[in-house]
């Protein structure tokens, strides 16, 4: 069977190392890891054994992101966890790097469930600032009525797990607000006011935190990356890494 390169020509070839390049360094930007540390880790792996990279993976997974002092914890953690196995100094280094690339691979979790909260709490904010809108006019022009008090019900805590608003007006969001309704009558509408106004500032307070809280968390997924650039000579020292040489990388 002739090679590729002579039963397509040079073009066909040329496409597809392009479209491997453009696929691995997406998936690359998506983990927050660098193609180099990808190719890395391929070779690390084979330094280790099946069982080890199983327990490895699943601590990762196991243990959340720390967002302050996320190298020391992680120290700690490897230590904790390694302690008594009596690695020499390489076999201690390429799991320490083994797992620190399993870590980050996690991140993008918490950074997806870090967009979840915002998206959902920032439509739960424009929400309430339609909803206040529409009690306020109809306040204007609302009468004093006989009709029951209306307190409406809570119905979820932080974190959000979803935020709903029906064709009616029905809003769902920690409480589960009725339809805006003049018939309601002044005070009833005057008390909607107040409950979505002190839960409008509640999603405020939390949207603050998520951010700072979110800040926080990029800037030690920055470090563990700065982490993983500093370990790599060494590991390359001591192991063949896949791919290396080539004139495309992929």
């Amino acid at each position: 069977m002739k090679p590729v390169s002579q039963r397509f020509g040079p073009r066909p070839l040329l496409l597809l190392l392009a479209l491997l390049v453009c696929c691995t360094s997406a998936a690359a930007d998506r983990l927050r890891i660098s193609p180099d540390d990808l190719r890395l880790r391929v070779a690390v792996s084979e330094e280790l054994p099946p069982s080890l990279r199983r327990e490895i993976r699943d601590l990762a997974r196991s243990s959340p992101l720390p967002v302050e002092n996320g190298l020391v914890q992680t120290e700690q953690l490897l230590k904790a966890t390694f302690a008594d196995r009596g690695w020499k100094p390489k076999r201690t280094a390429m799991v320490r790097y083994y797992f620190l690339v399993a870590r980050l691979e996690q991140s993008q979790q918490f950074s997806d469930e870090f967009l979840r909260r915002r998206l959902l709490m920032e439509k739960g904010v424009d929400l309430l600032n339609t909803y206040l809108a529409t009690l306020n006019r109809q306040i204007g022009r609302a009468v004093y009525t006989a009709a029951s008090p209306v307190e409406p019900p809570q119905i979820a805590e932080f974190p959000l797990s979803e935020v709903e608003q029906s064709e009616t007006g029905e809003l769902k969001i920690l409480r589960h607000y009725p339809p805006p309704d003049i018939e309601l009558g002044r005070e009833n509408l005057r008390t909607l006011r107040d409950f979505a106004g002190q839960e409008k500032v509640l999603l405020e307070q939390q949207l603050e935190r998520l951010e700072q809280g979110e800040a926080r968390f990029l800037s030690e997924v920055s470090t563990l990356g700065q982490e993983l650039l500093a370990m790599r000579e060494e590991i390359r020292g001591w192991v063949r890494v896949p791919g290396e040489g080539l004139p495309f990388s992929f």
